[in-house]
């Protein structure tokens, strides 16, 4: 297969790396969505291994294929039609109760794949925090975050350990630009970034993730609902899961995720915004804010 066997193409959105996604129309006259492979090839071998056992809740994978003289391996997706990325709960508490079957299934099949994905792990998160304790402080100063809360985030996340060390199947990448409401019900995309991790790598990117493409609505409030709909869910299927003990993972996590989103988003703005543009840096920069103040008062109160 080659390009030029396409009628129609038509960029859909270009991601990081000037990474094109297009809509595309085969000599057949069926449309597909179209998308370079990520550099280590793991997105074809997850749709290989992985996702057949899954319940059908991502686009199904047409064809793949390799340019020699492009340097690129192509993937070709059905096309869904119209994605939407809305942040209701509704659709993300059945991504989330989706995210705990996914967190059960076992570790033979996808034994080869990697324990990190494309961002460092909490561990690596919460030294580089630590690293730049002053510089965050005062950052978070200049913010309006007030100083005992700016001390018991960087506490927490000094401190932090896993209490469920549990490794799982993660996405990698689940914010709300990765799953979306199409044909009546929900797809997930973008697997290209599934690794092992915590259960609460998953949790966070759904949960309290911001991204500059999908600004979050203000005042939402649903980190508890879906913290209990996937403890819930994984107690069901059989898992041995202690809900207290994910919340407090959870909170202190996200504390450490937060600071370290802070971290990047700081330092994209100061090297005049990196892949973004300025105002949704800024936009992100105040709804991470947001995050880490509601996720310092809750481990405050879990007693962390």
């Amino acid at each position: 297969m080659r390009l030029s066997d396409f009628t129609e193409r038509n960029t859909i959105y270009v991601g990081l790396g000037n990474r094109r996604i297009e809509r595309v129309t085969g000599a057949d006259g069926e449309r597909y969505v179209l998308k370079p492979e990520g550099g280590d090839g793991r997105e074809r071998e997850i749709y290989e291994r992985m996702l057949t056992a899954f319940p059908p809740i991502y686009p199904s994978l047409a064809a793949s294929w390799t340019d020699a003289e492009e340097d690129v391996t192509w993937l070709m997706f059905e096309d869904l039609g119209e994605l939407t990325h809305p942040y209701d709960l509704v659709l993300a508490e059945e991504a989330v109760r989706r995210m705990a079957w996914w967190h059960s299934l076992p570790n033979r099949p996808i034994e080869p794949l990697p324990i990190r994905g494309q961002k460092p792990l909490i561990p690596e998160m919460a030294a580089v925090v630590e690293a730049g304790q002053a510089l965050l402080k005062a950052f978070l100063l200049e913010r309006g975050l007030g100083e005992a809360e700016i001390d018991d985030a960087l506490r927490i996340a000094a401190g932090w350990r896993v209490l469920d060390a549990t490794l799982v199947f993660s996405h990698g990448d689940l914010h709300v630009g990765n799953y979306a409401r199409a044909r009546g019900g929900l797809y997930v995309l973008d697997w290209e970034h599934a690794h092992w991790n915590y259960r609460v790598w998953d949790l966070y990117h759904l949960i309290d993730l911001s991204h500059p493409l999908y600004p979050r609505p203000s005042g939402l409030n649903w980190r508890e609902t879906l913290l209990d709909a996937y403890a819930d869910e994984a107690i069901r299927l059989g898992q041995a899961l202690d809900a207290s003990a994910l919340r407090a993972d959870y909170y202190a996590a996200a504390v450490v995720f937060s600071l370290w989103m802070l971290r990047l988003i700081r330092q994209d703005l100061a090297s005049g915004g990196g892949p973004w543009e300025r105002p949704k840096l800024l936009a992100q920069q105040d709804e991470t804010l947001a995050a880490l103040a509601a996720n310092v008062a809750a481990a405050r109160a879990a007693g962390l």
